[in-house]
């Protein structure tokens, strides 16, 4: 018995010792936990003791656990913003994607293997920020409007909203904006906090829109510029101002053109205009005699200026002739009893009738009338039609320059291919034609064609003598190869004449120099025999034969057939009379 009470209590003894070892690892402690946060974020640190280098890392769990803006403690546990696991190595750690003024529990385990040897827990809070959400607006007819004050209302932001309020609600921020072109500056009015839910707003213009801007605000003055209600109101029409720009234009001898422009900005919106003419008394007072209804839908009689600039116009007819009128206008807005005040005054003569001259009989009857301006507003139509104009002038011009300088350029473009032409003409027949004859006594030059279908005087029987001669300026038409034949026949066959009169008889009459032309060079001289003719002083007679060598060349040499030239009449040639001049045209 005695050896079984000392088995248990051994048992026991060793089931105690091997009991107290886990028991001893889990006296680490996390301790010092702190934690810092911001709307979104959070820092926490904590520290693990003489137990570091038994953990391998320590989980961190965090929860989100209210929402400090509802009453109702609600919470989110999505993933995310609402929990959140993270497993560390180190004594820190920053959390973020956290909800603004909400607060959160973080649970921290050290853990070893699969065990957890210690652990330990913060709770913290996280700050405000701007709301994300804006009041409502109450029911459509719940603003105050008057002529120059608006009441603007609104709710409270929607209690299922409250997880966006960010914060601790302290009322609100507005802003007064304008609508219509005239209150465009400054862009905000007024701004400025208010508690309750509701704006009251003085010193407005009449029948004028203005919007108003309500924020959201927290405590701290916190708020979301992205997030707003905006109410829009219209102030309630007043009595109108009196119209503007009043001008009158004479017509015809019964009407008159009135045009005004209604006042700007406008303080309502205009149901009719009304327009009284009257006529000037002998003391300067005005007789008002007539006052005419004019609805807004007469703008149309303007011209298209005027229509533009908003000006109303209108035609007053059945006036009296050559009489002096004057004119005002008001104007009455809808659901206003008090009209305007009347505008300034204008004033227009209408024109004179026509007067037809009564003239006796067989009289041209003549017809005079008055004349009538009729001052058209064009305005900036005649501004443009002169700009077109200026535009096709000026296209105009420049084509017809254009032409012309072409013209211009042609002509000197053709006078220099004609005068290129004829100058190379005139060294092409200085250089290779046979020049000109002259007449003398005459002021004519006839071409070398019509000289040599002249006949020469045939020289007399038994005086004919051939001889050479060099004379400068005379023209050889002959080639070089018949040249060198006759020389050498001449040479031959030269008959000595002692002495010739050569009267009547072709030689050269102008005077013999020696110039050389500066297109003909002395290469173009040459010596060219000739046949001389006339009385010999031998007293023998020689019968006389044409040479057949030089009528080939010359056949004009050729007698007549029944022309004797023993006779000394035949010696009076036409030479005597007409004497011929042998020259070379040469163009320098």
């Amino acid at each position: 018995m005695r050896k079984r009470k000392m088995s248990v209590i051994v048992f026991l003894f060793l089931l105690g010792v091997f009991w107290e070892r886990p028991t001893s690892a889990s006296n680490c402690q996390i301790s010092k936990i702190a934690g810092n946060s911001s709307a979104n974020a959070a820092s926490l640190s904590w520290s693990l003791g003489d137990c570091v280098s038994k953990v391998d890392y320590v989980s961190v769990e965090v929860n989100h656990t209210s929402w400090l803006a509802c009453f109702n403690s609600s919470y989110d546990r999505s993933e995310g913003s609402g929990h959140q696991v993270f497993n560390v190595s180190y004594t820190r750690i920053d959390i973020s994607r956290l909800y603004p003024y909400s607060t959160y529990l973080a649970v921290l385990k050290a853990i070893k293997g699969d065990s957890v040897l210690g652990e330990g827990q913060v709770e913290f809070t996280t700050e405000s920020d701007v709301p994300d959400s804006k009041p409502k607006p109450k029911l459509k007819g719940e603003s105050d409007t008057y002529r120059h004050t608006i009441r603007f209302f609104w709710d409270d932001p929607s209690s299922e909203d409250c997880m966006y309020q960010n914060g601790r609600k302290d009322g609100y921020w507005v802003e007064l904006r304008g609508l219509d072109p005239w209150v465009t500056e400054p862009l905000i009015i007024k701004n400025q906090s208010v508690t309750a839910n509701e704006f009251y707003v003085g010193d407005l213009m009449p029948y004028t829109s203005y919007k108003l801007r309500v924020y959201s605000k927290n405590v701290g003055d916190l708020i979301n510029q992205n997030v707003y209600l905006e109410l829009q109101e219209r102030t309630k029409p007043g009595i109108p101002s009196r119209p503007v720009n009043l001008t009158s234009t004479t017509i015809s001898e019964s009407s008159i053109y009135l045009s005004w422009k209604p006042a700007y900005p406008a303080t309502g919106l205009i149901q009719e205009y009304r327009v009284r003419q009257g006529v000037y008394l002998p003391g300067g007072d005005v007789a008002w005699s007539t006052e005419i209804s004019v609805d807004t839908g007469h703008h149309t009689a303007c011209t298209s200026f005027n229509r533009i600039e908003g000006y109303v116009c209108y035609v007053v007819n059945d006036l009296r002739p050559a009489t002096i009128y004057v004119f005002q206008v008001q104007t009455v807005n809808k659901d206003i009893e008090s009209p305007s005040d009347w505008s300034e005054r204008t004033t227009s003569e209408t024109a004179s009738p026509t007067i037809v001259t009564v003239l006796p009989s067989g009289v041209e009857e003549k017809t005079t009338s008055t004349s009538i301006i009729h001052h058209e507003e064009t305005g900036n139509n005649t501004a443009l039609v002169i700009v077109l104009c200026l535009v096709v002038a000026a296209v105009i011009l420049g084509i017809v320059s254009a032409f012309l300088v072409y013209k211009f350029k042609l002509d000197k473009l053709k006078e220099r291919l004609r005068l290129e032409q004829s100058i190379s003409l005139s060294r092409l027949e200085s250089s290779y034609g046979p020049g000109s004859i002259s007449t003398q006594g005459t002021n004519y030059t006839v071409s070398p064609l019509s000289i040599q279908s002249r006949r020469l005087p045939e020289p007399p029987p038994h005086h004919v003598s051939s001889q050479p001669f060099d004379y400068q300026g005379y023209l050889d038409m002959s080639t070089p190869s018949r040249r060198s034949s006759k020389s050498a026949r001449s040479a031959n066959n030269q008959i000595q004449v002692d002495s010739e009169d050569m009267d009547g008889y072709l030689k050269p009459t102008f005077p013999q120099t020696d110039m050389i032309s500066p297109e003909i060079g002395e290469d173009r001289f040459s010596t060219i025999p000739t046949q001389s003719y006339g009385t010999t002083t031998n007293s023998s007679q020689q019968h006389w034969e044409p040479n057949p060598d030089v009528t080939n060349v010359r056949p004009d040499l050729l007698p007549p057939g029944n022309v004797d030239r023993s006779s000394p009449a035949s010696l009076n040639s036409s030479n005597s009379h007409h004497q011929l001049i042998i020259s070379k045209s040469v163009d320098i």
